[in-house]
């Protein structure tokens, strides 16, 4: 029984301490990235107060490429990650310890990863004959997508946090709606396509149709993986200007635009 549970909980531990090295000139303390991930195992039951009655309307089967985008978008990222952005805000707009713009993505991580981490003990406890399998798939594709999912979402968050708290001139250009629309738009859409691409694959009788959609899946992926590592470099880089500077990141004036 503990060795299934390790194989579920190993890929988060491996990139919540990915994350956690990465936010190296100002780490943040363990105690609050662990009241995330518990704010993120709490997002796991929001997601199915949204989740249910989407599902009671509307929920066709899975046989078809535009039902299974449907399900994807509809049932899984718009109500996971609606959940998951909720949680976070909750959690940061007490946490003194959001102070540099790396933290945004940590701590959308820990929440991210606590609704992985539930997740995945779900999938593989529900398939038991074959939780090895599952464990190994998910540990490679399922729980990394939920922490690219996470960086976007943080990324994000911290752009508009920070943008909004530093234009305290009402005349001033600001992107803070923009931001605000992304830090949701953004994890919907790698979530729902994601999703959208998992499920294509299944439904296809065709080994080479599912071969060139796992293919597809793959490429998605390492994409996202791109998109995450520069994410991290943005914010690490922005971060590193204020530590050199010696400057506050509410009251300096550099903005993530310009650095």
């Amino acid at each position: 029984m503990s060795i299934i549970i390790l194989s579920a909980l190993l890929p988060v531990i491996v990139l919540l301490r990915f994350i956690y090295h990465q936010d190296s000139m100002k780490p943040e303390p363990t105690n609050e990235l662990v009241k995330a991930f518990f704010y993120g195992v709490g997002s796991i039951f929001v997601s199915l107060l949204i989740s249910t009655p989407i599902a009671i309307w509307y929920d066709p089967p899975e046989t078809t490429f535009w039902n299974g985008a449907y399900i994807a978008f509809m049932e899984a990222a718009v109500p996971e990650e609606t959940a998951k952005l909720l949680m976070l805000w909750l959690f940061l707009r007490r946490c003194t310890a959001f102070d540099e713009h790396l933290d945004g993505i940590v701590y959308a991580c820990c929440v991210g990863m606590g609704f992985a981490a539930c997740e995945n003990l779900t999938y593989v406890f529900g398939n038991l004959p074959t939780w090895s399998t599952v464990a190994l798939v998910r540990a490679f594709l399922s729980v990394p997508a939920h922490f690219f999912f996470a960086v976007a979402m943080g990324y994000y968050y911290s752009l508009q946090h920070w943008d909004a708290r530093r234009r305290k001139d009402s005349e001033m250009p600001t992107h803070v709606w923009r931001y605000r629309v992304l830090m949701l738009l953004v994890p919907v859409m790698l979530h729902g396509i994601y999703d959208t691409l998992c499920f294509a694959r299944n439904i296809r009788e065709s080994a080479l149709e599912s071969g060139i959609l796992l293919c597809v899946l793959l490429v998605f992926c390492w994409l996202m993986w791109k998109g995450s590592k520069r994410r991290i470099a943005e914010h690490f880089a922005t971060d590193k200007v204020y530590f050199d500077l010696g400057e506050d990141h509410e009251t300096g004036e550099q903005t993530p635009e310009e650095v």
